[in-house]
């Protein structure tokens, strides 16, 4: 019997050349009243033999069932030079004979010449393979880099609408305004409500709101859109975040204006990731589109979003309202609480170090009830201090600080630029380099002053909306789970050691 092997990467005849005609052509060389049996790979790459009918013909050809191999031509069964010598020696093995339609010079049965000219012709076909991957790559950043619009499917909260950048078909996000409201909510509600991501999932449970998908919302997809930059108005403040994680960015510091949103392409940690890759392979593009989460509020997500990263699940204990939040000052792994297993008994804190028999820093017992006494009358104290202003100043000094950062940045990029000339300099023109870059210092210096003056002026802290009177007034009737969302809010995190109880506060 002979075997006439088809494949064809993309189902679609325009394209490349079809199933169809690929099977008509090797017909033709079928012995006459010969049987055939077709094996047709359709939407499959040559890039490895992970096809199902490849693997076929292999089991029949082991079987002894086939006699030749018929293919249109040769990059069709295999573009990989080790994966196509792996199946000569099967067919040299099995004595089954090699044919390709339009490459006749190699239809010379298992001799050494045939051997030799099927490895050269795989050699170029293996090459054209990966410059065409290399092709497709450099193209996709290219655009990337560019500001072309990368994904599938639009995010939710925006869909796609035709747009041209210079001079090309493109896509452009436009908002949902319904999708946008829940995202706007799904950002208040973890980021000023204190409250976890299991909660914020009960709540889009609670009101039936499901993904583009029609699905219910799992903790993964919530985790995808509280950490995209897509959502965010990137100023300068989001620009240093995103090259503090190792993110490369393509477009000049005075572009984060705090206006449009991110897209951030290239290679991930993984799908639910939480973190931005550390290694330099994320890239990040201002977007053609409006962002619609203030940069305060979605960097105090991602702030919260590593915290629980580091926690694990710590945050959702029932035995303290501090679950979540305090950390061995020995170790730096989280404390837990855990109580003898008898109703009444004590609850005492141990770390998760001392758990997993590596950390004896701490020899004092501390029960909950010690430890929460000493936080509660600190984070009562600092509230005190506080004065929530509800004016619009900061929304007034924003474009200001934001530009004088821009222009910080600036700076300092040329003199960066300046040092880096040094070592190709002679001596003169070291000195004359050394007299800019005190310049160029002195005037970053004068900027810095400026943006500490404004900063101050603008400082208006605002706390998920929570009236401080009411808190300091209300703590001590109030639940558990209501003094732990408030905590979540103002604590940044607690540290513990024999000596010392250090509460750091946002």
């Amino acid at each position: 019997m002979d075997a006439i092997y088809v494949r064809q990467s993309i189902d679609k005849s325009e394209y490349s050349i079809s199933i169809e005609s690929q099977i008509e052509d090797c017909k033709g060389l079928v012995a006459t009243g010969g049987r055939y049996e077709v094996y047709a790979d359709r939407g499959f790459s040559g890039k490895n033999t992970d096809r199902p009918e490849f693997n076929r013909m292999m089991a029949d050809i082991e079987n002894g069932l086939v006699e030749n191999v018929i293919v249109w031509k040769l990059d069709r069964i295999s573009r990989s030079v080790a994966d196509f010598a792996q199946m000569m020696a099967k067919f040299k093995s099995h004595n089954v004979k090699f044919i390709s339609k339009n490459e006749p010079i190699v239809n010379t049965g298992n001799s050494a010449l045939s051997e030799a000219i099927y490895g050269i012709l795989m050699v170029f076909a293996q090459f054209e393979r990966e410059t065409i991957q290399m092709r497709v790559t450099e193209n996709y950043y290219a655009r990337g880099q560019q500001g072309f619009y990368l994904g599938a499917r639009a995010p939710f909260g925006y869909t796609k609408v035709e747009t041209t950048l210079m001079g090309k078909k493109t896509k452009k996000l436009e908002p949902l305004p319904e999708q946008v409201e829940i995202v706007k909510q799904m950002y208040e509600l973890y980021g000023n409500g204190g409250v976890s991501l299991g909660q914020v999932q009960k709540w889009l449970h609670e009101k039936d709101i499901k993904t583009v998908k029609g699905n219910y919302f799992q903790k993964h997809a919530i985790t995808r859109i509280l950490g995209n930059p897509i959502y965010v108005k990137a100023d300068m403040d989001v620009y240093t975040f995103l090259q503090s994680k190792g993110v490369k960015i393509n477009n000049q510091p005075g572009d984060y204006i705090g206006e449009n949103g991110i897209f951030l392409y290239g290679k991930t940690k993984g799908v639910a990731r939480e973190k931005y890759a550390a290694d330099g392979e994320e890239y990040a593009t201002i977007g053609l589109h409006k962002g619609i989460i203030s940069s305060e509020l979605w960097l105090r997500v991602q702030d919260k979003l590593l915290n629980n990263h580091n926690f694990g699940s710590s945050g959702t204990g029932a035995k303290s309202w501090l679950s979540g939040l305090v950390r061995c000052g020995c170790c730096g792994k989280a404390i837990c609480f855990k109580d003898g297993g008898r109703p009444g008994s004590k609850i005492y804190t141990i770390c998760i170090g001392r758990i997993e028999k590596y950390c004896y820093g701490r020899q004092k017992a501390l029960t909950s009830d010690t430890l929460e006494q000493i936080v509660e009358g600190q984070l009562l104290s600092y509230l005190k201090k506080l004065k929530v202003k509800t004016s619009k100043a900061k929304d007034n000094f924003s474009p200001q600080i934001n530009a004088l950062k821009a222009a910080i940045r600036e700076k300092e990029k040329e003199i960066d630029d300046y040092v880096k000339q040094v070592r190709f300099a002679n001596k003169a023109l070291i000195d004359e380099i050394g007299i800019i870059v005190e310049r160029v210092k002195a005037e970053r210096n004068a900027l810095s002053e400026e943006l500490n003056r404004l900063t101050v002026q603008a400082k208006a802290p605002e706390f998920g909306g929570y009236d401080i009177d009411k808190v300091i007034a209300e703590w001590p009737d109030m639940s558990m789970d209501e003094r732990k969302s408030i905590a979540k809010v103002f604590i940044k995190q607690i540290t513990v050691t024999d000596d010392e109880i250090n509460v750091i506060f946002y």
